[in-house]
């Protein structure tokens, strides 16, 4: 683990940097009145912003209803306002994939391997 921690210190940084910057969008779209925050807009939104939106957005926009954690947050409980949940769960995010792509790169190098030998 610390061998990782080495080799991917510039990498990890960056990506805390930018999980604790996910809050500002939070607050920005909450205090300039933006509505949702960037990227997070419902078919109707998009139709309202660019004029036009796919029959794919329709079609997944339920799909927030199923999420772990909708809203990024807990059903019923608030910390700072919700935007401490948004940084919880870049963070997780983060870690998701980056086990994900530690997972992948391990069996692609195994099997990179054995063809080899």
């Amino acid at each position: 683990m610390n061998k990782f921690l080495k080799k991917y210190r510039v990498l990890l940084i960056i990506l805390l940097i930018i999980a604790a910057l996910t809050p500002v969008a939070y607050y920005a779209a909450e205090r300039l009145n933006f509505g949702e925050t960037w990227g997070e807009w419902s078919a109707e939104e998009v139709k309202m912003i660019t004029g036009k939106t796919s029959t794919g957005m329709k079609d997944l926009e339920g799909m927030q209803k199923i999420a772990p954690l909708p809203d990024y947050s807990i059903p019923g409980h608030s910390i700072y306002g919700g935007a401490a949940w948004y940084f919880l769960s870049a963070v997780a995010g983060a870690l998701i994939l980056i086990l994900v792509f530690l997972a992948a790169g391990r069996i692609i190098g195994k099997g990179a391997n054995s063809e080899k030998g």
